[in-house]
């Protein structure tokens, strides 16, 4: 009985420990981001998805890791966009029409096992000029807690759009559990 006890303790020590430190990681990456703009994100119809694309497809490591995201900036617009995410490289793919960017991400998110739909969203500046679209996995959510396991969130500085993708933190416990 004291075994199970201290299995307990030590799962919930750990469990409030990887919290801290991940609300830590989140407060220092938002204030060494203190002079950048937060952007909004919406959820976007595909008829919105018009003209010439660079597309960044991030993650995709193994088929069955949800860490994936892919981003689709416009080539007209003039913005950098840039992902700043721990160690997970990226490809990016540009000069594709609408239509080949939103294949080429729905078959790179589609390579995961557990993926079911994607979901679309708009990137958007605080005064609703779309700068960029997003497109990601939803996943079951008996498989994970949760349909929406990235975290996603951009910030714009100067000209440069920034993308901040983190696994969910509860989904990352449980994968790092064995869950």
């Amino acid at each position: 009985m004291s075994s199970q006890y201290a299995k307990f303790i030590n799962r919930r020590t750990f469990t409030r420990l990887f919290v801290m430190v991940a609300a830590t990681f989140f407060v220092f990456s938002l204030a060494s981001n203190a002079s950048a703009a937060g952007l909004k994100t919406r959820l976007a119809d595909r008829s919105e998805v018009q003209g010439t694309f660079t597309l960044m497809l991030y993650g995709g490591v193994s088929a069955s890791d949800p860490e994936n995201v892919a981003i689709l900036k416009p080539e007209s617009d003039g913005h950098a966009f840039e992902i700043a995410a721990r160690g997970i490289d990226y490809k990016v793919v540009k000069g594709l029409s609408a239509e080949a960017a939103l294949a080429e991400a729905e078959k790179f998110l589609g390579s995961n096992i557990d993926s079911e739909q994607t979901q679309l969203v708009k990137i958007m500046s605080a005064d609703g000029a779309i700068l960029g679209f997003e497109v990601k996995s939803l996943y079951d959510p008996l498989r994970f807690g949760t349909p929406d396991v990235v975290d996603t969130h951009y910030t714009l500085k100067g000209n440069t759009v920034r993308a901040w993708i983190n696994i969910d933190p509860e989904v990352g416990m449980a994968l790092n559990s064995g869950g």
